[in-house]
């Protein structure tokens, strides 16, 4: 008899901890490239495109580093300089590279 109400208040509980998907850069690309701004931080871009799949820093200027965000075939590429947003692109084929 205890048992429905437990578990009831149980699922109930648990639905209060999902927020839903997770933002996804690979969703819509152009999209989410179109709200990101120069001088953003990594913080702010990370709530727009969700966590990064790759980080490389330049090997010429080491206050640069360029984060993608999606998937594979639509990357969207952010280069930060000194932790704000300089340039980003959509659609990349591969990770972040400064040529190496």
């Amino acid at each position: 008899m205890i048992r429905l109400p437990l578990t009831a208040l149980t699922l109930l509980a648990l639905a209060g901890c999902t927020d839903g998907p997770a933002p996804s850069a690979s969703s819509a690309p152009g999209a989410a490239v179109a709200q990101l701004q120069p001088g953003m931080t990594e913080e702010q871009a990370f709530a727009i495109l969700g966590p990064e799949v790759g980080y490389v820093r330049n090997p010429a200027n080491w206050d640069q580093a360029c984060l993608s965000y999606g998937s594979a075939g639509a990357y969207i590429h952010a280069v930060f300089e000194n932790g704000a947003l300089i340039r980003s692109s959509a659609g990349n084929p591969a990770l972040c590279s400064f040529g190496t």
